[in-house]
């Protein structure tokens, strides 16, 4: 017969078994007041679990890995945007999950990045030129909080767009078998300005006229083409069709023998096929390019700019004045290009006839 302690030790009988590749246990009570539960113990590379009562795979420490950059390679920015102007976010993803920190190479000192959040602002707005960044690249990175630290870098092409100014539509486009001739005066006075047309071997333009040496070939100088209209912004003009296949039209802007300008000019048909007289100032061939602003005259001015190489100039004495005879010629500029009558030999150079 089995005594209750025996009974009770024999139901508490325990067997525990564990893989033949790690280790193995067997417990079980006889009756006696020594039995118990024996220590777990393993097998390598096999190892006891935090509770003590299993065999686990050791953990394996996993290196820091980088992170890995997912925005675009490029952005576009206004010439001129003002400083605060958002121009990109940068975005990235770790395989670990650690925290992203931000950075950022300019040459140029124009954009900051935002350490935190990865996004890029203007910060020199006055620099950001269209014309003098044609080949910008920045370079972002970004850090992430690993132990060691891990880097990823993306090259950013930055295309910085010129703003065109906001120009007024003229009221009469050509179409593409027509030809436009626009004149602006200051003082507002069309009154006998007429448009001298005519067609010859270069320019065969005008379709209301006979060929080239035939009569009828063109306006007579006394009775030229009235205005077709006028336009607030940029005069009066005229629009006249043109022949198949012309490639440029003859005109002459004037009051019976004051030319504006003082010039034969020829209309080009190839393009946008129009032409804006500016008295006094110039010929364009684009709305935007219209200037209004007389240039800088010198009354009775001492030199001309020949060509690249060569310059024709009366003497200057060293005060200054003016003098024929003088040994002493200087050539003067601005830095700012804010030349005007009130010259200043601050930025001056000697010349040598």
């Amino acid at each position: 017969m089995v005594s209750k302690s025996g009974f009770l030790n024999n139901w508490l009988c325990r067997v525990v078994f564990v893989t033949a590749a790690s280790a193995s246990l067997a417990s079980c009570g006889g009756g006696g007041d020594d039995d118990g539960i024996k220590p777990l113990t393993c097998v390598a590379p096999k190892v006891l679990n935090d509770a003590k009562n299993a065999c686990i795979n050791p953990p394996v420490d996993v290196a820091n890995r980088a992170p890995s950059i997912t925005s675009a390679n490029s952005f576009d920015i206004d010439e001129g945007s003002a400083d605060g102007t958002s121009a990109y976010s940068a975005t990235a993803t770790d395989p670990d999950g650690d925290d992203i920190t931000w950075s950022m190479t300019d040459s140029n000192s124009i954009f900051s990045i935002d350490a935190a959040t990865g996004e890029i602002t203007v910060s020199a707005s006055t620099l950001l030129i269209a014309e003098n960044l044609t080949s910008y690249q920045i370079t972002i990175t970004a850090t992430d909080n690993g132990s060691p630290t891990e880097s990823a870098s993306l090259i950013l092409t930055v295309n910085v767009k010129a703003v065109l100014p906001d120009v007024p539509v003229p009221v009469a486009t050509p179409t593409s078998t027509q030809g436009a001739v626009y004149y602006y005066r200051p003082d507002g006075e069309y009154t006998g300005f007429t448009l001298h047309a005519w067609n010859n071997g270069e320019c065969n333009g005008y379709a209301d006229f006979a060929e080239p040496d035939e009569a009828g070939a063109g306006t007579e100088w006394n009775a030229g083409l009235e205005p077709s209209g006028s336009d607030d912004n940029y005069g009066v003009y005229w629009l006249f069709d043109t022949k198949a296949g012309a490639t440029c039209a003859n005109f002459i802007v004037h009051n019976g023998d004051v030319k504006d300008p003082d010039a034969d000019q020829k209309l080009s048909l190839s393009g946008d096929r129009w032409a804006f007289v500016v008295s006094e100032v110039g010929v364009f061939t684009s709305p935007a390019d219209v200037s209004k602003d007389v240039p800088f005259k010198i009354e009775n001015a001492a030199a001309h700019w020949v060509d690249a190489d060569t310059i024709l100039f009366n003497g200057i004495n060293g005060d200054g004045t003016v003098n024929s005879a003088a040994d002493e010629i200087r050539l003067v500029w601005s830095l700012d290009g804010d030349l005007d009558e009130e010259l200043s030999f601050e930025n001056s150079i000697t010349l040598t006839p």
